[in-house]
């Protein structure tokens, strides 16, 4: 998928005029309201944001003389006519911040409040996190990623000539440098992070900590970290509260813009359901699994919030067996195939093959049930599955026995080939028994050639 500016800019523009938020209509509003405090108790604005506070005077810029007291200017129409402001001094913030307009920036972090409780409530329903995130990392290019960011910060830098205007028509002008350099303060992942190499990774990571629900401590340092030092309270304030604004329109244009790229038609996310789940980890990554989302994967595992060897869902089945489950019907080549291929292939170590589910089967007892040759070669090669692994809730049955109880002769083939022991009993029967019983003559004469000559070398 490829867009110029132009087509960017359309469709941010299309998103935001819509005037509607994240959520979709059909939300319930008990979530709403839980999402709306969890905001709140993230960004709730100071008494000191409010329109009852003027912004402060200007501070001494040396070497004019010191301006006149904040009581004269305050309380003087007339001398603040008279008397035009200075312009920002370059080495210092603190003139710009002097200027700021106190009822625009607490209308900013309201906008924040909102924009982060409709964000939370988005994300954390019908995997929308993890299709933005498929979208993100396979079907939007570099480019079209970095133009996006870019025209997102021109949008901050526009709000911030708004913030630091004076009101007075003798005021002059805040230059845009210093625009930038507080935008810079306040948002420093733009360039550096945002543009860099892992900058798709590092938008995902930051829209996971904002929409986490639960860990308000890692929203909070997110939306608290400016590393500018000040002695005026209220200059802390507003600063913090334009990081706030920063992020989190950011981060909703991006997922608005996606949004409006779905409602166009020109990204169609998979319809498939997935049931709830206690743990918002294990649902994103078995949605991932089912889908064949091996870059969303491969990016949980990189980022540390999934680790492959120890992951298990409710039904005790480790990432193996559930690839192998959403894969033993697929075609070739499918998705679901490559997940299951990246974690055999591409982890270091490798992950366990032979953990077996609730249900005491592992993966290579599915793959015999199901008859899939090509899984089983998969498990068997690349994984080192166990071919004589016996399943200790059902009658020590291994996966040679399921192979022969289904009819899937090429299944037995394969399994006697790599070492599978067609004298293990299941529940007093052999694999050759179960062939007679089952009156199947091409496996039986399989079984009883291999039962030959495991008989001649043990003699």
């Amino acid at each position: 998928m490829s867009r110029g500016v132009k087509d960017l800019r359309e469709l941010i523009c299309v998103s935001r005029l819509a005037g509607r938020g994240l959520s979709d209509n059909s939300a319930d509003s008990g979530d709403s309201d839980d999402n709306e405090a969890y905001a709140a108790s993230i960004l709730r604005p100071d008494t000191v944001l409010s329109a009852r506070h003027p912004p402060l005077p200007l501070p001494p810029s040396p070497p004019p003389p010191p301006p006149a007291p904040p009581q004269a200017v305050a309380s003087s129409a007339k001398a603040r006519a008279a008397k035009k402001l200075p312009p920002v001094q370059p080495d210092s913030l603190a003139g710009l911040l002097a200027r700021a307009d106190a009822d625009f920036i607490a209308r900013l972090l309201g906008r924040a409040n909102d924009q982060l409780a409709d964000l939370s409530r988005w994300c954390l329903s019908d995997d929308h996190f993890v299709d933005l995130a498929h979208f993100w990392l396979t079907a939007f290019p570099e480019e079209a990623k970095q133009d996006l960011f870019r025209l997102e910060h021109g949008c901050l830098l526009d709000q911030l000539a708004f913030a630091f205007k004076s009101g007075t028509a003798a005021a002059a002008p805040v230059p845009q440098s210093e625009l930038r350099r507080l935008l810079l303060a306040v948002f420093r992942e733009f360039p550096d992070r945002l543009l860099s190499a892992r900058g798709a990774h590092t938008f995902l990571d930051y829209l996971d900590t904002l929409t986490a629900g639960r860990s308000h401590a890692d929203c909070r340092r997110l939306l608290t970290d400016v590393r500018l030092a000040t002695d005026v309270r209220q200059h802390a304030e507003w600063l913090l509260a334009l990081r706030s604004f920063a992020i989190c329109s950011v981060w909703t244009a991006v997922a608005n813009f996606y949004r409006a790229l779905v409602d166009r038609g020109d990204f169609r996310p998979p319809a498939t359901e997935v049931p709830g789940f206690g743990d918002r980890l294990e649902g994103r990554v078995v949605r991932c699994v089912q889908q064949g989302y091996v870059e969303v994967l491969h990016y949980f595992c990189l980022s540390g919030k999934l680790d492959p060897r120890t992951f298990r869902d409710g039904q005790s089945r480790n990432l193996i067996f559930l690839s192998v489950t959403c894969a033993q019907r697929s075609k070739e080549n499918s998705a679901q195939l490559r997940t299951l291929r990246y974690l055999l292939k591409r982890l270091q170590p490798d992950p366990p093959v032979d953990v077996p589910s609730d249900t005491g089967n592992s993966a290579l007892h599915l793959a015999a049930t199901a008859g899939n040759l090509q899984l089983a070669e998969l498990l068997v090669q690349h994984g080192r599955a166990n071919v004589n692994l016996a399943n200790a809730l059902c009658d020590s049955c291994t996966p040679l026995h399921l192979a022969v109880m289904y009819g899937h002769s090429q299944l037995v083939s394969y399994l006697l080939e790599h070492g599978a022991d067609p004298s293990l009993p299941m529940a007093g029967q052999t694999a050759l028994q179960l062939a007679e019983d089952a009156g199947d003559s091409d496996i039986h004469e399989l079984l009883a050639r291999a039962t030959a000559a495991g008989t001649g070398a043990d003699d």
